[in-house]
């Protein structure tokens, strides 16, 4: 049972890993997407 329970817990692991994973990939792809619009809101004031 504490065998299952531990290999669970590795598990829950590598699945918040990925998806923190994820999150960083598609916050940077946002944070690139997003800066020319920045520059572009910046030279119009």
């Amino acid at each position: 049972m504490s065998k299952n329970t531990a290999y669970t817990q590795k598990e829950v692991g590598y699945h918040v890993k990925g998806l923190t994973d994820i999150l960083n990939e598609t916050s940077i792809e946002y944070f690139l997407l997003s800066r020319p619009l920045i520059c572009e809101s910046n030279l119009i004031k």
